[in-house]
């Protein structure tokens, strides 16, 4: 029994110690991360404040003095 828990942690560590080559090409060939729907909403955000500034810099030019 000894020489089975022996075994049976030698080959979880081979197992959890082996380099998958798969799994680290795809995490780097990809350009998301967990907050990526946050950014582009900050991202939309920043747009639609651009566009509300612009609008509002017409308007101060449209009002006669």
């Amino acid at each position: 029994m000894r020489y089975f828990y022996v075994s049976l942690v030698l080959a979880v560590l081979l197992v959890g110690c082996t380099e998958d080559k798969d799994v680290s090409t795809k995490a780097s060939s990809r350009d998301d991360h967990v907050w990526q729907e946050q950014v582009q909403a900050l991202e939309k955000a920043k747009a639609v404040e651009k566009t509300l500034q612009d609008a509002t810099a017409r308007q101060r030019d449209a009002i006669p003095e």
